[in-house]
């Protein structure tokens, strides 16, 4: 293993990736991209580092590219990680080409990767989280805690938004008067403004939070990873509801939720969630609440022998 200095080294004084990176890529094709975009980048890089830092960039051929997918795999990263890593080290290279240092693109497979159904909060399982968030203590940046997390998880339920996208709601854009919100183009994925009704009941609960002399309607001042941890430890771990590690058992199956619903419903769940095409949204149906297709409908009885 090359200590952090070799690495440096090897970086500074000849052709590689990471320096490729640093004097090109970042300068360049970094300006407007989102934090946790350019840190994912920066992850990539690490993990090439690691792997093969000293290799001229003019070399990397689709040999170094299966190899590097063998040493991700190997390191323990799973199938989707590693997937989403090629996708920005394919980026990278795309780049590379377009700037004439190398001279064709390599190519680049995807491992397949297993398909698990999406799993939502049912909305049984929904009531319980809000059981235990309606009982949280303390207060929030001078809000109640459990008005800020009830206000909060209920929005999040009935819009499907990012809590990103929520976090950084402005107090001037909840409209009363309108039964919605809005969520602003810088702070929304698609990068468009998009009004999300809501509905009066969650608009009432809203009003008992609610300081026009606030700035955000939903303050938090530590990181996003301390929301995740919170929301964990103080909420979900004190519910029944079966969950695993990672983000997405935390706000993103939520949205799953209500993409479930939106669709179980009869409406547009990918028009809700702000998604490209219909395709994306697939991936965010719970077969437990869309429903499967009920072969045995359509199946002739067998008469099993020796069976009454």
């Amino acid at each position: 293993m090359l200590d952090t200095r070799e690495v440096a080294h090897m970086i500074a004084s000849a052709n590689t990736l990471s320096r490729f990176y640093e004097e090109r890529f970042k300068p360049i094709r970094f300006v407007g991209l989102k934090h946790s975009t350019k840190v994912q980048y920066q992850v990539t890089i690490n993990h090439w580092n690691r792997f093969s830092a000293a290799k001229p960039l003019p070399s990397i051929d689709s040999l170094a590219i299966a190899n590097f997918q063998n040493h991700l795999l190997n390191w323990g990263e799973a199938a989707p990680s590693v997937n989403k890593y090629l996708r920005h080290l394919k980026s990278l290279l795309n780049f590379a080409k377009s700037e004439h240092q190398i001279s064709e693109m390599p190519l680049v497979r995807k491992i397949k990767e297993a398909k698990k159904a999406p799993v939502a909060y049912t909305k049984d399982e929904f009531k319980k989280v809000m059981v235990v968030a309606c009982i949280q203590s303390g207060e929030i940046c001078n809000v109640p805690a459990y008005l800020w997390w009830c206000s909060l998880l209920i929005v999040n339920w009935e819009t499907g938004a990012r809590i990103g996208a929520l976090l950084a709601v402005d107090t001037s854009d909840l409209l009363f008067d309108h039964r919605g919100c809005f969520i602003r183009a810088d702070d929304n994925k698609p990068k468009e403004d998009q009004f999300f009704r809501l509905s009066d009941r969650v608009l009432d609960f809203l009003r008992r939070i609610y300081d026009p002399r606030r700035k955000k309607l939903w303050p938090w001042e530590m990181t996003r990873e301390t929301l995740y941890r919170h929301f964990r430890s103080k909420i979900l771990d004190k519910t029944n509801v079966p969950t695993w590690k990672g983000t997405g058992s935390l706000f993103h199956r939520i949205r799953k939720s209500t993409a479930s619903y939106t669709r179980l419903n009869g409406g547009n769940a990918t028009l809700q969630l702000g998604h490209s095409s219909p395709a994306v949204t697939e991936r965010y149906y719970d077969p437990r609440i869309c429903g499967v297709q009920d072969v045995t409908k359509y199946m002739p009885n067998i008469d099993l022998p020796g069976i009454d």
